[in-house]
């Protein structure tokens, strides 16, 4: 998602140096910060390196954003000079959207097929099981029991048969 936000300086003010912006997604209560980079552009194009806001100039801010999980959120962008304290974040330097994140349009799908890809395997399985032991198929065989043509079985010991000592 793509989040774009024209800042202006007010005209009267110091030039706002080192600006820190930051993008923060509300979910639950929960606030995560989501990106807090930005590319810069002002009237002439790509800004560069130089975060700073002379008073009256307005800059546009762009920031590529990736939000998780579906649900109603609140999408708050904060741009704010390094010096001031937190408690001169107001509205003013604050932009806040609330917004509805659905599911991709493929999950649906996704789903279906996989429950169809199960019944299907079930299903080959037991018509594979059936012609085995029918004789008609030969088993798939591991490692151990797959043995080179021409190859002969060795043949087994035979197991002494102990008599059985009787009871008194």
């Amino acid at each position: 998602m793509t989040i774009t936000v024209n800042v202006t300086n007010k005209l009267g003010r110091k030039t706002a140096e080192d600006v820190t912006t930051e993008v923060r997604s509300i979910t639950g209560g929960v606030t995560t910060v989501v990106s807090s980079g930005a590319d810069w552009f002002d009237k002439n194009g790509p800004r560069g390196p130089n975060h700073a806001i002379a008073s009256g100039e307005t800059v546009k801010l762009v920031f590529s954003v990736r939000l998780y999980g579906q649900g109603n959120k609140t999408v708050q962008v904060y741009v704010a000079d390094k010096t001031e304290p937190y408690t001169w974040i107001t509205p003013e330097n604050r932009a806040s959207q609330t917004l509805n994140v659905r599911q991709p349009w493929w999950q649906p799908y996704a789903i279906v097929a996989a429950v169809v890809g199960v019944i299907v395997l079930f299903v080959f399985a037991m018509y594979f099981r059936r012609k085995v032991k029918a004789g008609e198929w030969r088993p798939l065989r591991g490692r151990r029991g797959a043995r080179a043509e021409g190859e002969e079985k060795k043949p087994r010991r035979e197991r002494e048969v102990k008599e059985e000592k009787k009871r008194l």
